[in-house]
């Protein structure tokens, strides 16, 4: 599935490039602004046959994007993410889960549409509460990957829709790593025009 979506973003991104050598001459906009919902898939502990249990949180997804060039990028992206049990009678538990990244971002841009891809490196921060108060040395922090890309779709020169972003997340937690969360999100993106 990974790998699936990996080369549909690049050959999404070559098609867009192929194509995208007049747009590289016209202007383009100095700062992109994201906002939108999103999903992150955690991937859980692996039974005897190597399967993994899948748990789906949902929360939101903000970035700005300061475009150095019409291909090249710098982006600052953030995400928080919540869900809530109640296994146990009487007792809600709380998890809640903050990204935030920054780096570089390639662009492809083409008059209907753009696509990006990005390398990014920040950090996360976990947390878990119950009804009961915070349990203590539940909250952590880790150093944290978003390996990805998305396509956007241009309503009009200033606005657009994110119809996909799509980030794989290792992460790096007391030590050890995790390689099976990955992100997706879409919602809406203003343009701010010379």
């Amino acid at each position: 599935m990974l790998r699936r979506c990996i080369w549909i973003l690049l050959i999404m991104f070559a098609v867009l490039i192929a194509g995208n050598r007049q747009a590289a001459a016209q202007d383009f906009p100095p700062i992109e602004v994201f906002g939108g919902f999103s999903a992150l898939s955690v991937g859980g502990p692996e039974d005897s046959i190597g399967n993994a249990d899948r748990e789906n949180v949902y929360g939101w997804q903000f970035s700005g994007a300061f475009n150095l060039t019409p291909v090249l990028g710098i982006v600052a992206d953030f995400g928080g993410h919540y869900e809530s049990f109640n296994d146990v009678p009487g007792i809600d538990i709380k998890v809640n889960s903050y990204e935030f990244l920054f780096g570089p971002r390639l662009n492809a841009r083409g008059e209907k549409a753009a696509a990006f891809a990005h390398a990014l490196i920040g950090g996360t921060r976990g947390s878990l509460s119950t009804s009961q108060g915070t349990i203590e040395g539940t909250s952590d922090n880790g150093f944290l990957l978003g390996l990805g890309g998305g396509i956007d779709w241009n309503v009009t020169e200033s606005f657009g829709i994110r119809v996909l972003q799509f980030d794989w997340l290792p992460s790096r937690n007391e030590g050890e790593w995790s390689s099976k969360d990955v992100r997706y999100g879409f919602g809406v993106v203003y343009r701010f025009i010379n």
